[in-house]
């Protein structure tokens, strides 16, 4: 009887001790997630941070206010006609935009959504508000949000009707209904881009993709 019980008296020190192995092993995993977990919101604030640091030194955001504002693939957008104008270069507008636009370029689409929205709030009388407005829209697409994306790009087709992003904006709120497998918007858009840029990019794009929809 006393040899069982010494036995039985192993085996569950055995597996107390198992257990307490697997215990610290997890517990190692959680810190091991936490501190990557850390890492990731500190670079998040950091990006904030340069974010807010540029606009602080145009005086569009004073100290301490919050910053406003997937890889995705991205169309040349810099240098463009009407993306350089002096008061841009003035004021500072320019520098917030690229900035943004370089988070937007690296995929990190959260961060360029609410740059390119405190863009927008902080330079009201930018020349590259049809841009932003436009890249808002690009970085929902890329995210495959798809609703917000169509309201993104209908801001720039209303707000800025005479701005070169206009066409873009029609394709790919056309791309964004057919997205949604809704047909007949996404063929009217698209048809609307060859009829009103007929000799545009955007519209051979329309041709190719309204072809593939048949």
């Amino acid at each position: 009887m006393a040899k069982r019980f010494d036995t039985f008296s192993q085996d569950a020190t055995n597996q107390i001790n198992t257990l307490t192995k697997g215990i610290s092993d997890i517990s190692k995993s959680l810190d091991t997630l936490g501190t990557k977990f850390s890492a990731k919101i500190d670079d998040e604030e950091k990006r904030i941070s340069n974010m807010e640091k540029v606009f602080v030194k145009t005086g569009k955001l004073k100290e301490g206010s919050p910053a406003e504002g997937n890889q995705a693939k991205v169309p040349a957008d810099q240098g463009k006609k009407g993306d350089r104008k002096e008061k841009d270069v003035d004021d500072g507008s320019r520098e917030a935009y690229d900035q943004v636009f370089e988070e937007f370029k690296k995929g990190n689409l959260d961060s360029a959504i609410l740059g390119f929205q405190g863009f927008i709030k902080r330079f009201p009388d930018s020349d590259l508000l049809p841009n932003a407005q436009y890249w808002t829209g690009e970085c929902y697409y890329a995210k495959k949000d798809f609703k917000s994306a169509i309201e993104a790009f209908e801001k720039v087709i209303s707000g800025y009707p005479k701005s070169d992003k206009v066409a873009g904006a029609l394709l790919k709120k056309g791309y964004s209904y057919n997205e949604l497998m809704d047909k007949k918007n996404a063929e009217n858009l698209l048809k609307r881009v060859m009829e009103e840029y007929p000799n545009s990019k955007e519209a051979q794009l329309a041709r190719n993709k309204l072809s593939e929809l048949r």
